[in-house]
């Protein structure tokens, strides 16, 4: 702590001897800004807090009024109490406990990222499908529900290796977001299989659809020439079950899907 106070002592008096330009600047800066760094609990760091305040405020009126200033003894003396308070206001180890609440945030702001979204692709994942789900059947708004599956990802695991898996993962993400531009209910569950929820009918999500296979047939990546999604579709209109309308529209992308592998045959 002492060697603290120290530094801080020093640093202080050096910005005002070597720099007589900036000493208004450097004393109006460190009266309003220190106070804010750390909120108090207890009476007397608010006691200490005032007194720094107060402190550095006459440092600065002897700054403004160059007429009654003289960097003498007395004004040594003041910015050394003055050192001294503001080392107690930003001691060690309330500046490490301030990095660390905000390091804390940051890690907290991440966890709660990855566990609603997918770190490949960056489109949300089934749990917060589930969630948002509940939310917008809660609102009672017309939706349309579809299912998708990334045709041929494990012949191309297989054969090109994951690094060729992971571009198909990734494209099919690029061209649902381009399909579905400004919808925010975009989900990779794992593996090939996406879903997205589209407030609106099922023509209207149909319309994206083909937008969507008209991305897929145009797409040639670096390991891989091309790839298509098998998707199915259900509306909410006339199922007020959700599980059913999930049910339809995996029925639907399993029938596509079918078809897929017929036509490579």
């Amino acid at each position: 702590m002492a060697t603290f106070s120290f530094m801080i002592l020093m640093a202080g008096i050096a910005i005002a001897y070597f720099q007589p330009d900036v000493r208004t600047a450097t004393m109006i800066a460190f009266t309003i800004i220190v106070p804010t760094l750390v909120i108090k609990n207890t009476f007397t760091d608010c006691v200490m807090e005032t007194i720094a305040i107060i402190v550095y405020a006459i440092l600065c009126r002897n700054v403004i009024e160059p007429e009654i200033y003289s960097w003498g003894f007395t004004n040594l003396i003041i910015f050394a109490i003055a050192g001294i308070l503001m080392s107690h206001v930003i001691s060690k180890e309330r500046c490490a406990g301030f990095v660390y609440a905000e390091s804390k945030k940051e890690l907290a702001n991440i966890q709660m990222k990855y566990a609603y979204y997918d770190q490949l692709t960056d489109l949300k994942n089934r749990r917060a499908f589930e969630e948002d789900l509940q939310k917008i059947e809660a609102q009672q708004v017309d939706f349309s529900l579809a299912m998708l599956d990334l045709n041929g990802l494990k012949q191309a695991n297989d054969t090109l290796g994951h690094d060729a898996g992971d571009e198909l993962i990734v494209a099919a993400a690029q061209c649902l977001k381009k399909a579905f531009e400004g919808n925010e209910y975009i989900y990779r569950f794992g593996g090939d299989e996406f879903c997205v929820i589209h407030i609106g009918t099922a023509n209207e999500a149909a319309e994206s659809l083909n937008t969507l296979d008209e991305l897929t047939a145009n797409w040639k990546g670096n390991l891989v020439n091309g790839f298509t999604i098998s998707h199915g579709v259900a509306s909410r209109n006339g199922h007020k079950d959700i599980s059913t309308i999930i049910k339809i529209a995996d029925e639907k992308m399993y029938e596509s899907k079918r078809d897929y592998y017929k036509r490579c045959v």
